[in-house]
């Protein structure tokens, strides 16, 4: 994975996510939150990966340990899957939006009278959403997978 490049897309999407805060907007604060959020947390690991990978070079070099050995891969924390499942369910919730909200299908949107009565709006939200539920699920899938 290219990290500097998807910090890069993290950041793009966290500038509009701002400029459409601007319309004081409940959902895009959540998601620009939610957007920040992810950019310290992808941030962090990525600092403690590399210290990781440095300390384990220099134990490496030092116990005289060649390329030719075998590793068992570490399965991973249950953790590594919160992400994955996160951008499911907002996807699934965004999808969910967009749908009741073009089709006019009552749900809980519309009793909560938090539907958006422009049409280009629930498109939007419609396709983000399903968007990121294929990515949310891809991603679930790779991490299960490996």
């Amino acid at each position: 994975m290219n990290r500097a490049k998807s910090y890069r897309i993290l950041i793009i999407l966290l500038f509009f996510a701002f400029v459409s805060l601007l319309s004081r907007s409940l959902v895009y604060l959540v998601i620009s939150i939610t957007i920040a959020v992810l950019i310290v947390v992808l941030l962090s690991r990525d600092v403690k990966d590399r210290e990781r990978r440095n300390d384990e070079k220099s134990l490496e070099n030092r116990a005289g340990k060649g390329k030719g050995s075998y590793e068992k891969k570490d399965s991973g924390s249950p953790f590594s899957y919160v992400f994955p499942i996160l951008f499911l369910a907002s996807g699934a919730l965004m999808a969910s939006y967009g749908f009741t909200g073009y089709f006019e299908i009552e749900g809980i949107f519309h009793k909560l009278g938090w539907i958006s009565r422009e049409p280009f709006v629930q498109i939007v939200f419609f396709l983000v959403g399903i968007f990121l539920g294929l990515y949310g699920l891809t991603a679930l899938l790779k991490k299960w997978l490996s």
